[in-house]
């Protein structure tokens, strides 16, 4: 559920900030992502993301 509060642009703030943005949907809301049991599907998504970041850059290394 969105919260109607906020600026829906899901990149407000980021854009200049960082190479790359991806946008996940995650269960909960600004304030209640960071609660159980919403929080273990956050970890979950940044895990997988950090992840293939990872595996992205070891790839990249091992090309040159």
């Amino acid at each position: 559920e969105r919260d109607p509060a906020l600026i829906p642009d899901p990149q407000y703030g980021w854009v200049g900030l960082a190479r790359e943005i991806e946008v996940h949907d995650v269960p909960g809301d600004h304030d209640t992502m960071l609660s159980e049991p919403n929080v273990s599907a956050l970890a979950a998504c940044l895990n997988d993301c950090l992840l293939r970041a990872q595996d992205a850059h070891f790839s990249k290394q091992a090309r040159t």
